[in-house]
């Protein structure tokens, strides 16, 4: 997700509103904590997908991706793709509601 608002960013032409988003966006990376992916997350993620698949179920792989990292870390995802990931078991709050 990071990496695509800053490909968004760097689309618009040099101007006040880019460098405007610029300071916003180093401001948030700077703010940020990464998670890091570990072996029992990609135990978790393996587990996920065999559940997901079993019951009849498919999620997109990034989505699958912050879906173990999410239960592998106990976290909650801010996301309005509430049912995706809500069906995967993670805890979701929608900040548009």
């Amino acid at each position: 997700m990071i990496g695509g608002i800053r490909f968004g960013i760097l689309l618009l032409n040099g101007g006040a509103k880019r460098r405007r988003l610029e300071g916003w966006f180093e401001q948030g990376v700077a703010r940020s904590r990464c998670t890091d992916w570990e072996a029992a997350t990609g135990l978790r993620w393996a587990q996920l997908i065999a559940a997901l698949r079993i019951a009849g179920r498919s999620m997109p792989v990034k989505d699958s991706l912050i879906a173990a990292t999410a239960l592998q870390h106990e976290l909650v995802l801010v996301t309005r793709d509430q049912a995706n990931f809500e069906r995967a078991g993670v805890s979701v709050v929608n900040p548009f509601e």
